[in-house]
This record gives C-alpha cells, structure tokens and sequence, in this order.
C-alpha cells in the first residue's frame, strides 16, 4: 500500500469558488437607498407583524450625522423608509430587538452617543404596528461604544439585559438589569462582571444545563483587556469560569454557534489583542462548558469588525462572515468562509462583498425564498466612504430539477485526500438540479451513495466515509446520462 500511496498527489484544501450572493444595485433615485454609516449597529426584525424582516440602521454617515433609520420590508426585499420614525440617531452604537412586555411584538434598545454629544440607553416600545415610543424613567446606564444582548436568564419566560460600555460618569460598565415580564427592569447588584467597553457581549447555554451562560469581552478602566465566560446558575446567578483558554482582546466580536454538529455551542473570538495583534480563534466546546482552540484554521485575524454565523448554503452548517481590520496588511476585509462539517471551514473565493472595518453585519431571508440574505455597513477603505449594502443569496434561484448532464469537463476534487474519514467534494456546475455521489471500491462494489442538490456554481458536499476500510476507492458523480469520477485514498485509522 506505501507504494500506491506514493503515486497521489496529496491535495490541498481548494479556496472555494461561489457566486451564492448579488449586490442589489439601488439606483441613486429610489427611497430605499440605505445610508452609509461607520461605528454603527444594524438589527433584522418583524417589527410591524406582516410576518417579514425589517431592517434598523445606525451609526455615523460620511458627513459627520448620526442616524438611525427603520427600513420596512414588503416581504419581497425591497424596502422604504418608515416616515413616522421617532427613534433618536446614535453613533458608536449597539442595538438589538427584543419582545420585553410580552405582548408578541419586538421592541428595541439601542446604546450610543447621540448627535448633541450626550450618551444614551433607550428603550423602544412597540405598538404591533411597527411604531415605536420611547420608554421614559428607564434604570439603564448611558453609554458608547458598548454592547448589549437580550436573554432569560433567570428562567421565568422573559428578556433581561446585559449592558456594557462607556459611561462618561461612571466609566466602563457591565451591568446586568432584570425584566419583570411587562417591560419593567431593575438593576440586579453584586454581579461578578467587570466594567469594559470597546468589547462584545452573547448568551448561550454552553454546559447544557438550559440557563444561558455569558461571554464579556473588552477593555477594563486600567487598560487590560478581557474574554470572561461567567456560568448561569439558573437563578440568574453568574460566576465567573476560571482558567479558561480564551485570548484577551478589545475592539473585538464574538459568536456562539454549532460548529461541529455535536449539538452544543462552540466559540468564535475576534479583536485585538495587543498593539498591532489581532486575532480570529476558534473554540470547540466539549459539552461541558469547557473549551479548547481549534488550530489551523482559515480565518483571517481582525479588530474593529463584526462577524456572523449562518448556514447559507443550506446544508445545515454554521458558515461564517468576518469584516474588519486586518494585522497583515492594515486594509479592510469582507471574507465568507463555507463549513463542510466537522469545524471545517474553507474560504470562498469570488464573493461580491465590499472589504469594511468598523462594521456590522446581519443575516436574514428578507425575500421569502428560505435563505440567508446579508446587509452589511461600515467604512470602505477601497472607496474611501461609509456604506451600507444588501446582498440577496441566491441559493434557492435555480428552478431545474434534474441535471441534464454532468460536464465532463469540469474538475471534480475531494479534501483531504488522502483521508482518515470525513471528505468534502468540490464541484462546480452552471445548473442546478438533482444528482448522486457514490463511492466505489477496487472490485465494484459500491459502499455508499448519497442523492444530492446541486446548485449553480461551487457546491460542497461533505461525505462520511468513517465506516470504509482503507484503500483506494472510486468517487463517481452523476447527473443525467454523463459522471465525472476521482480517486479517494482512506488512510488507516491511527489511535
């Protein structure tokens, strides 16, 4: 077998290839053109009860003003400018949505610095209608350059708040306000949590105990930078995890998702570490809460950035978008890296999206047609502006239900091959349609076969082949009357 194996070529990982997004060109004219902003936040939400994704814009436009704009969807991604809008503009801001009375509405918080100079934590209540009234007499701290995330965590069916950030008074702050259940907070005392700013805060159960557990990360008073995993009690009791293995950083972002599968909430951490360093780490968590990095990944190391999970290919994977400010170069990206499964992540190539820093980023399916669509904001330094940008997925556009051919001239590859279980076949086709993989040993027999979509463009398609023995094995895509075929070599299992 050492002889056979020597005859293969080991291939690299390929960068993917995928045309899965287009910019929605608005012409200059048309209401719905979104105002470019920098050090803002944008948030997706239903907020007028028509059963589509509305879209809120803050930040600072090129021109000094601090905005805040609702956009309402007509449910086919076109959207226009909610006239009677009442929310205050905010720069250097956090938002998000969150239903805090009960009444099956969203309504909306929203931290910055407004355009007089003054702080601000406002709360927003919804009518049903997608009118939105400031709450007054509210016992939330003011702040910039902050964050801010929604959860239960105290188990009784309803949101509380996390709130950190600038306070000119006060300084940094981390503080934690519980809700009543009717849109009534109060300031919970004596939390463990250290005051930061320039950071990112999220909730998830990361121990499976079904509390939501929290990640602080920032820059305390005197200067040190923090990430800090505080476990729930289920009480909305938290303390803090020692010795974690989590890089310190600010002008950072985070994010919890299922990376791997396995059904519990792994981590990714970006920001700046030191002076000049920046990072993008990936954490895989064992189910207990305990996590450790996962190395060799493709990510590029940002600050002053956003990033976001989302399966946007549809095949019930987290993939993942990263905007921000590099370490190698000092420019800006915008870069979408596919997952195949197993936290294994490869970038995609040939993406239309415009490289930001001081940006935010969102997910949601503002056309109906059950993808991930993305608007992102932020400075460009390629254009030397403040933009704001929808791209439609175009997963779900292809309308051919079965290939008429396979183009026997396309190049189909598998990574890693040689392998030791799980593959992910590349293929790239111009139509879409129903088609089969098989994988067949030396004497013909086939082991497995397994019925697949494809799309037009790069499609990925992970194959668990951690039940073959090893040997050299025949891969054989299928549509229509053609195939294309590869070699597959599986490795022996080492323990």
């Amino acid at each position: 077998m050492k002889i056979l194996l020597c005859s293969f070529l080991l291939l690299a990982p390929p960068l993917l290839h995928a045309q899965d997004f287009v910019e929605v060109p608005f012409p200059v004219e048309e209401e719905q053109v979104f105002d470019g902003v920098s050090v803002g936040s944008i948030s997706f939400a239903d907020v007028d009860g028509d059963n589509d994704q509305d879209l809120l814009i803050t930040g600072q436009t090129y021109g000094g003003e601090r905005i805040a704009k609702l956009y309402r969807n007509d449910g086919k991604g076109n959207f226009s400018t909610a006239q009677k809008s009442s929310i205050e503009g905010v720069g250097f801001c956090s938002v998000a949505f969150a239903d805090v009375d009960g009444d099956d509405d969203q309504d909306l918080l929203i931290t910055g610095i407004q355009n007089n100079g003054q702080d601000v934590s406002k709360l927003y209540r919804n009518d049903g209608k997608g009118e939105l009234s400031e709450v007054g007499n509210t016992p939330f701290k003011s702040v910039r350059i902050g964050s801010i995330a929604f959860a239960d965590v105290d188990g009784d069916n309803d949101q509380d708040l996390l709130i950190t950030g600038w306070n000119s008074v006060s300084d940094r702050i981390a503080k934690l306000y519980r809700n009543d259940g009717k849109g009534e907070f109060v300031e919970v005392q004596n939390t463990p949590f250290e005051g930061v700013y320039g950071g990112s805060v999220a909730f998830a159960d990361v121990d499976g105990d079904d509390d939501q557990d929290l990640l602080i990360t920032g820059q305390k008073s005197n200067r040190e930078r923090i990430s800090k995993l505080y476990r729930n009690n289920g009480k909305g009791e938290f303390s803090e995890v020692q010795n974690t293995l989590f890089e310190k950083v600010e002008a950072s972002s985070v994010a919890f998702a299922d990376v791997d599968g396995d059904n519990d909430q792994d981590l990714l951490i970006t920001g700046q570490k030191d002076v000049g360093e920046r990072i993008s780490k990936l954490y895989r968590n064992n189910g207990k809460g305990e996590f450790s990095e996962v190395g060799n990944t493709p990510f590029e190391a940002i600050s002053d950035g956003s990033i976001a999970f989302a399966d946007v290919d549809g095949d019930n994977n987290q993939d993942l978008l990263i905007a921000g400010l590099t370490v190698s170069t000092g420019e800006n990206i915008t870069k979408l890296y596919r997952n195949v499964g197993g936290e294994n992540f490869f970038e995609v190539q040939g993406t239309p999206f415009t490289a930001i820093h001081n940006s935010s980023i969102a997910f949601a399916d503002v056309d109906g047609d059950n993808d991930q669509d993305l608007v992102i904001a932020g400075y460009s330094s390629g254009t030397k502006t403040y933009i704001t940008k929808l791209y439609l997925n175009t997963l779900n556009t292809s309308t051919s239900d079965e290939i008429e051919s396979i183009a026997t001239n396309s190049f189909l590859s598998l990574f890693p091959n040689p392998s030791e279980g799980s593959v992910a076949l590349s293929y790239d086709t111009e139509q879409g349609g129903e088609a089969s993989v098989s994988i067949i040993d030396l004497i013909g027999i086939t082991r497995i076969q397994k019925d697949v979509k494809l799309l037009l463009g790069q499609n990925i398609i992970p194959l668990d082949c951690s039940g073959l023995p090893s040997g050299v094995y025949l891969v054989e895509l299928k549509g229509g009357d053609r195939s294309v075929s590869t070699t597959l070599i599986i490795l022996p299992a080492y323990n």
